[in-house]
């Protein structure tokens, strides 16, 4: 199996949106969520559409998936997270680059809606994904904190 590098002080984190987007009123929690991530020396940046939620989706499937691959591509980018789950995500399916998941390897998290994708790329390319916190959970008051940590330490 390929493990992605794991992740440093000052390293960049992108939260994707590949299916639904941070609702409106949850977007206290989501950024405190940044918060916390950047309180462990991480640099954050989100995709266009990450705060976006209309009708379930962040955009449209060529927007997200569109976002998703330039995402993939940035070398400078070592982890992506999603940012919630949904339904949709099977819309971008077909347009995304596994091609170049292939060639720039990093983690890629998130839980619910982006199984697929996570499921695809560890079964089909033997690379490493991780079923576990979207990022809004960084942000919950009810997680322990060792739960956070250990994520933060897999990664």
């Amino acid at each position: 199996m390929i493990y992605p590098k794991k992740l440093k002080e000052n390293d960049i984190i992108e939260i994707i949106s590949p299916s639904n987007g941070v609702k409106i009123k949850k977007i206290k929690k989501y950024e405190k969520a940044i918060e916390n991530l950047n309180s462990y020396g991480f640099n954050i940046i989100e995709d266009k559409y990450v705060r976006n939620s209309e009708h379930g989706v962040s955009s449209s499937a060529f927007n997200r998936s569109f976002e998703f691959n330039k995402a993939v591509k940035e070398t400078d980018v070592k982890a992506l997270v999603a940012c919630s789950g949904g339904d949709y995500l099977i819309q971008i399916m077909d347009l995304i680059n596994f091609n170049c998941i292939k060639n720039n390897i990093k983690w890629i998290q998130g839980q619910s809606d982006i199984t697929p994708l996570l499921f695809y790329i560890t079964t089909k390319f033997d690379i490493a994904t991780i079923y576990s916190f979207n990022v809004k959970s960084f942000g919950d008051d009810y997680l322990p904190k060792s739960m956070i940590k250990n994520n933060i330490d897999f990664l």
